[in-house]
């Protein structure tokens, strides 16, 4: 996930680290799909918390997956609008 987001969560809004942890697996494999076409880079292996793919393999993406991925953009938008109301 990139630094300066990871700075304004931690800054603004805390998140579980199962969440922040499944954050940062939906950046990275969102990164293998538009950078690697889909290919395990070490950059991946190395950032995903939970991750049993090689480098060179081709990460799938379910349905489920996406599916989870959606929610957890809303989980994280909830997180961070009803940070912003507190704060004001």
């Amino acid at each position: 996930m990139p630094k300066s987001v990871v700075n304004f969560l931690s800054a603004s809004a805390p998140l579980p680290s199962s969440l922040a942890d499944e954050l940062t697996e939906f950046d990275q494999t969102r990164h293998l799909v538009i950078h690697h076409s889909g290919v395990v880079s070490d950059r991946y292996v190395n950032a995903v918390k939970y991750n049993t793919l090689a480098e060179g393999e081709l990460r799938s993406i379910s349905s489920s997956n996406l599916t989870r991925y959606a929610e957890m953009v809303w989980i994280v938008a909830d997180v961070l609008r009803t940070s912003a109301t507190q704060q004001e």
